[in-house]
């Protein structure tokens, strides 16, 4: 199996989009890599398609769990989409439709519940999925709130005191009598840059729905 980049592997996706040999290198790419392409979880979904006896699992679960951290975009809604049928219908799939709705829906507390005990299964296999959550929920904290108290933050992220204390110095946030007092500059680039953003995701997420 030759190690090829994701630059490298989304060239030959687009040149050869139905050639199983690409399916390992994506495999390994998205079991490994920490870097994140929608571009290549899809095209791993749709050569499954073509090729359902190569279809595995654990690679699937993978794939659909960095598409829920890269939330707020809707990655998670196109890689459900493509799903065969009897996976969509399957307790653990089941599990991640109900994780999004918690996520989407702002109930952070339950979502972290249930993604706890859920953990076996999805942090196996991407290490990143809670630094992707937080930083999506913190993103809308600081849309939502201008304050907001120290012990809402920890159950909102999920962590422990000194962690917040290092997201509170790398935002530029000011804490005073347990309040958190986010920055309205901050504020308005996370406002700016989600929007351009959500735009260029869209626009990715529309191409690849098309193909």
């Amino acid at each position: 199996m030759s190690n090829l980049s994701i630059q490298e592997l989304k060239t030959k996706v687009e040149n050869s989009y139905l050639d199983s040999s690409l399916i390992e290198n994506l495999e390994q790419i998205i079991i490994n890599s920490k870097e994140y392409s929608i571009e290549l979880c899809t095209a791993l979904l749709k050569l499954y398609q073509v090729y359902p006896k190569r279809i595995n699992t654990d690679i699937i679960i993978a794939t659909i769990s960095k598409a829920l951290a890269a939330s707020p975009f809707p990655d998670f809604a196109l890689v459900y989409a493509i799903l065969p049928s009897y996976l969509k219908l399957s307790e653990v799939f089941q599990k991640f439709v109900e994780l999004n709705f918690f996520l989407e829906t702002g109930r952070f507390e339950i979502f972290w519940q249930k993604a706890n005990a859920f953990s076996t299964v999805i942090f196996d296999f991407h290490d990143s999925f809670s630094s992707g959550i937080r930083k999506f929920i913190t993103k809308m904290i600081s849309i939502t709130y201008s304050k907001i108290n120290v012990d809402e933050m920890i159950q909102y992220l999920n962590i422990n005191k000194e962690q917040l204390e290092i997201l509170i110095k790398q935002n530029g946030w000011q804490i005073s009598d347990s309040l958190i007092t986010l920055s309205p500059q901050n504020i308005q680039e996370n406002n700016s840059t989600k929007k351009i953003e959500e735009v260029e995701q869209l626009e990715k997420l529309l191409t690849l729905a098309l193909q």
